[in-house]
């Protein structure tokens, strides 16, 4: 099996075992390969110790088509460490949206979220509606959505077919808590164009992205909003109906989300 050198962040993978001082590369990645053949999406080494360790995805049950959890914004951060990818593990998924705290606002008018706005990938961040375009079309992508409660357990979503700025019908659930959510959403967002406070371009009497502070593919209005306002522990807990960052089923209306994030791949 091939390896590749690259970058990662350890905290999206758990430990499946290590081994120390084992003195060099080649007998590290030897040993990873003869002991996690099958589980084992990368490896790391220190140099200095002689140390061997190696890491499957913590999230076990993502989707096996595609990247794992192996994220482009961790591969360009060089802060993250250096480690060793099977060659079948080196592709990434594209973040295009992300929120982590209240730093930035997301309620903002459609030339902004068309161009895109935020902090980069790696903190809040919108990538805009064109970028979002150009890279779901001509081929729709598939799309994550990782979600993280205020427990920190962490809950993802994963959509086939994502395509011109908006969900299609198909997806994959499989339950909650470190697999898929209880809901899908293409129900209330397949085929309604993207909403903000100055475009109105939903189905109810009342511009949705006024009403619930944000910017979404709303329909009449609700189910999910992951642009929707930030709150911090403890008042995230119970907020106004609807007011927060929102996924319905099964986090419910009052109960914003501590962080989310929505990739392309």
């Amino acid at each position: 099996l091939m390896w590749l050198k690259d970058r990662d962040n350890l905290q999206d993978y758990s430990m499946l075992g290590s081994r120390r001082q084992v003195g060099h590369l080649s007998i590290c990645l030897a040993w990873v390969d003869s002991k996690f053949s099958t589980t084992a999406r990368l490896a790391k080494f220190d140099k200095s110790t002689g140390d061997c360790e190696a890491y499957d995805c913590r999230l076990r049950d993502l989707p096996l088509d595609g990247p794992g959890c192996r994220k482009c914004r961790s591969a360009s951060n060089i802060s993250n460490p250096v480690v060793w990818l099977r060659s079948m593990f080196t592709s990434c998924w594209t973040t295009v949206q992300h929120r982590v705290s209240g730093s930035v606002n997301f309620q903002r008018v459609w030339s902004e979220y068309k161009t895109g706005f935020g902090e980069g990938p790696d903190g809040n961040f919108w990538i805009g509606l064109d970028r979002l375009f150009s890279l779901t079309n001509p081929t729709p992508r598939k799309l994550l959505i990782l979600m993280r409660v205020w427990n920190n357990s962490q809950s993802w979503a994963h959509y086939r077919s994502f395509s011109r700025v908006r969900f299609l019908r198909k997806c994959r659930n499989r339950g909650f808590n470190c697999c898929a959510v209880g809901w899908t959403y293409e129900v209330i967002t397949n085929g309604f164009p993207f909403t903000t406070i100055d475009k109105d371009n939903d189905n109810a009497e009342s511009n949705c992205a006024q009403s619930f502070k944000g910017a979404w593919w709303f329909n009449s209005c609700f189910g999910a909003h992951l642009n929707g306002q930030y709150h911090n522990y403890p008042e995230a807990l119970s907020t106004a109906y609807a007011m927060g960052i929102n996924w319905m089923m099964p986090f419910e209306a009052y109960y914003s989300l501590k962080e989310a994030e929505m990739l392309v791949y």
